[in-house]
């Protein structure tokens, strides 16, 4: 199967290729592509392949992840949507979910504590998968982004940076119309982590028993987990959003899992995060709470943000189940991924 790549624009370099829209498919996270026209807010990749493939998910490296220092250095992806053209329909736009990275305080004389800039934590340089059942077959697909505001990170130069792109697919049989599979281009560990949330997708994780669970495995009701730092009134909403999707305290952790938590690991992005001991952390996406308080002048908003977490052994089987918020205190740092 052959691709053609194109971009909105790439930076120039002494260097031929160092920026070119090539990095971003050539399964280095350390090169990336970086667009060239920084402020117009129309960054994009595009691909056409010569073959019909059944789109089914992405993984992207967001940012320059050579090093913390080149991630930090350029814009990074905040908000990702995907054009796609399915076969017999018009133009698809999918609008998927913003990518979270950890923050840091950023606390100025006179003024509020808040978070304005990306940490230097290594889980910001991890890959974020996306599973999606919604997508069609396609030949053609382009990939939008705009970065963080700089509100969230203001970084030294504004060129937004994409490292690795990497859809997940089968082939269309053009004679038989039917699907083929062919070996994922992806490395362990994502292939793996790809299989099981695929394997054990919103459908099925309804019935927890099939999840791949380590002998020993600690999972906790989602209702009596210590979150300290979340207010009253966000785990409320909290516990009445489980209700809405038919968990209930009643329930053994396993179908809370289930019916609660397990579509927060699909159509949106997930952080994988590689942990010494060879296991995993998966970081779905979150829970956003939100209320609207009263004020004398104007009318105010609060946010609370909770991330589910699976930590998974070298074996690929959940060990453990969390709920977990930033731990930071000010604005914008209910957004931050939590510290794990």
């Amino acid at each position: 199967m052959k691709a053609w790549v194109s971009a909105s624009s790439t930076l120039k370099s002494r260097t031929p290729g160092r920026y070119d829209a090539r990095n971003a498919f050539d399964g280095n996270p350390a090169t990336a592509w970086v667009e060239g026209a920084p402020g117009t807010e129309d960054a994009w990749l595009s691909v056409h392949l010569n073959k019909r493939i059944q789109l089914h998910g992405i993984v992207l490296w967001p940012g320059y992840t050579k090093s913390l220092t080149t991630f930090r250095d350029n814009a990074i992806p905040g908000r990702i949507s995907i054009d796609y053209n399915e076969v017999g329909e018009e133009r698809t736009s999918l609008r998927l979910d913003e990518l979270y990275y950890r923050l840091e305080v950023v606390s100025r004389r006179g003024q509020s504590r808040r978070c304005a800039s990306v940490a230097k934590d290594p889980v910001n340089l991890s890959p974020r998968l996306l599973i999606s059942q919604s997508l069609g077959a396609v030949q053609g697909f382009k990939l939008s982004l705009e970065a963080l505001p700089t509100d969230m990170h203001r970084p030294r130069y504004a060129d937004l940076a994409l490292s690795e792109w990497t859809p997940l697919f089968r082939i269309v049989d053009e004679e038989h119309e039917e699907f083929v599979e062919v070996p994922s281009p992806l490395t362990s560990p994502l292939r793996e982590i790809s299989e099981l949330l695929l394997d054990y997708g919103p459908q099925r994780t309804r019935h927890p028993e099939r999840l791949p669970l380590a002998p020993g495995a600690r999972l906790d009701s989602f209702f009596d987990m210590s979150l300290p730092d979340l207010p009253d009134w966000a785990r409320e909403a909290l516990h009445a959003d489980f209700r809405k999707n038919k968990a209930e305290p009643s329930q053994d952790a396993l179908t809370q899992f289930g019916n609660a938590v397990s579509s927060q690991f699909f159509s949106q992005f997930v952080t994988v995060q590689s942990l010494a001991d060879k296991g995993y952390r998966l970081i779905g996406g979150p829970f956003e709470l939100r209320r609207e308080v009263a004020g004398a002048k104007s009318r105010v908003v609060e946010y609370a943000y909770v991330f589910p977490v699976l930590t998974l052994n070298s074996a690929f089987q959940v060990t453990k189940v969390e709920l977990k918020t930033s731990g930071l205190q000010g604005e914008n740092c209910e957004r931050s991924l939590p510290a794990l």
